[in-house]
């Protein structure tokens, strides 16, 4: 099953998910950073691979424009119901590594999307995001970790789902940030104990 498919069948129930006790311990520790990122940002924002707009739940107005990037159809049409649909929020049905935009981003997130890309891909869309954003703009980003036993065991996890999803040594994302033209690149939740993911901030 290839993550499109995912979800597309299983949108209406997502973030119901996201409140099941176990699971929730670990969003919650993930939702801190990204929460304290968006808060801090302003400006123009690209989400890639967004979802339902979860992050994005009552800091709409932080933001001049968002640009939601997201394969899903359903996953944007729940976007939608979450967050309205005023005039600052662009809505593009599309896989994120054919997605450009000739418009520059102040600022990026990129949760829970390169589970589902190969390493190849990973730093191709690295590189392309870099591209599309201001000097100084900032972006968030984070993977599934080989760092911690969770991390695997996330993988077997939705292996057994029939879902291939890709981890990442944390030192080789950073490598990965670096070479694509990142700088002051910090890793946010280091000393979380309740994560399988990496989460990164760098400025372009």
């Amino acid at each position: 099953m290839n993550s499109e498919t995912l979800w597309t069948e299983n949108a209406a129930g997502y973030e119901g998910r996201l409140r099941w006790p176990i699971v929730s311990l670990y969003i919650q520790n993930k939702d801190r950073h990204v929460k304290n990122f968006l808060s801090c940002c302003k400006g123009h924002l690209l989400d890639l691979g967004s979802g339902s707009g979860y992050y994005l739940n009552g800091l709409l107005d932080n933001f001049e424009n968002i640009t939601a990037v997201d394969s899903s159809d359903e996953m944007l049409d729940i976007f939608k119901k979450n967050n309205g649909m005023n005039g600052n929020i662009r809505l593009v049905n599309s896989d994120v590594r054919k997605f450009s935009s000739k418009s520059k981003f102040d600022s990026v997130l990129c949760i829970g999307l390169l589970n589902y890309l190969n390493e190849k891909e990973t730093e191709s869309l690295i590189s392309k995001v870099n591209g599309m954003m201001k000097k100084g703009g900032k972006i968030l980003i984070s993977a599934p970790t080989s760092d911690r036993p969770s991390g695997h065991l996330y993988r077997l996890i939705w292996g057994i789902a029939g879902v291939k999803i890709n981890l990442y040594n944390s030192s080789s994302l950073m490598e990965k940030m670096k070479s694509a033209g990142f700088s002051k690149i910090k890793v946010k939740n280091g000393d979380d104990l309740l994560s399988f993911h990496v989460i990164m901030e760098a400025r372009k």
